[in-house]
């Protein structure tokens, strides 16, 4: 994966903001939003995300697998959305493989995104039924009744 900047030490301890979005013409959604925007948060029918079988798979993934493979490497917070990923990942030592041997970011998201497309490739084919409600970076249970059908793609 390419670095965004060689000048950077992308081994080293810190915050990391990450954004990752899906490929428009091939990937399906993670997704849809609902709810009122009028709601305030913490209200039933307030605005939530309800997480397509693929959205689940890659939420799933971001909560379990970077620090199985990188006990380094936390994740602070994440926003599922229905075409793109915000994760804020905490780093709090230096990069290594399971070999020891250093590794930079790019290589630890490179990991993530090719557990998630193994993952959904080892799915059998679902209906696209909603997977899980996200709500401020954790499954929150089931959308609440009544809650609209995603609207059609363009």
């Amino acid at each position: 994966m390419q670095r965004r900047s060689f000048s950077h030490n992308y081994t080293a301890r810190g915050f990391y903001h990450i954004t990752m979005s899906v490929d428009k013409e091939h990937g399906p959604s993670l997704g849809y939003l609902t709810g009122d925007a009028a709601m305030p948060d913490g209200h039933p029918e307030a605005p939530h995300m309800v997480l397509s079988p693929v959205g689940a798979v890659v939420e799933q993934e971001l909560l379990h697998s970077i620090s199985a493979h990188y006990p380094m490497v936390k994740v602070d917070t994440y926003a599922v959305m229905p075409d793109h990923l915000h994760v804020l990942l905490h780093v709090t030592d230096t990069l290594l493989n399971s070999g020891g041997k250093a590794v930079h970011l790019g290589q630890v998201i490179a990991g993530y995104k090719y557990g998630c497309a193994k993952r959904c490739w080892q799915q059998p084919e679902r209906q696209a039924e909603p997977a899980a409600t996200v709500s401020g970076g954790s499954a929150a249970g089931s959308p609440p009744a009544g809650s609209p059908a995603p609207a059609p793609a363009p």
